[in-house]
């Protein structure tokens, strides 16, 4: 059986509020072609040393400017083995293309209106997440 931990989710957004999304392509589990940037937390880690550590993995990008957006708490949508959902936002100004994806296909920024039409692995966990981000964003 696999191990219940936190999650944590960094949503990476530019000047037009468009989300930067992972493309999943073969790196696919459960079928979906995009994503958040999202990890489990090990059991040492804070929130913040879990995002930290793997938007450096995956993006090979050091992020030092975050807001804390709040968390989702599982027991209402199971999703994967996360007890709870930690979501931090940031703003960058970059393109996609300048940043060196370490892990999946590539990334691509879209705008909210576009993601919720797209491939994700869960939409109650999209629509939780969006929720968050347009509060913030508004």
């Amino acid at each position: 059986m696999k191990e219940i931990k936190p999650g944590c989710f960094l949503i990476i957004h530019n000047n037009q509020n468009e989300l930067l999304l992972q493309i999943r392509g073969d790196y696919s589990k459960h079928w979906e072609t995009h994503s958040f940037f999202w990890w489990m937390m090990e059991e040492w880690e804070t929130p913040i040393q879990a995002v930290a550590r793997e938007i450096l993995e995956e993006l090979n990008f050091f992020i030092s400017n975050y807001k804390y957006l709040g968390s989702i708490d599982n027991t209402i949508t199971k999703i994967w083995n996360f007890t709870k959902r930690h979501v931090f936002l940031t703003k960058i100004n970059m393109t996609a293309d300048k940043f060196t994806v370490l892990e999946w296909d590539w990334c691509e920024f879209k705008s909210i209106s576009e993601i919720k039409k797209q491939d994700f692995y869960n939409i109650l966990w999209l629509e939780e997440i969006i929720t968050l981000i347009e509060k913030e964003l508004d």
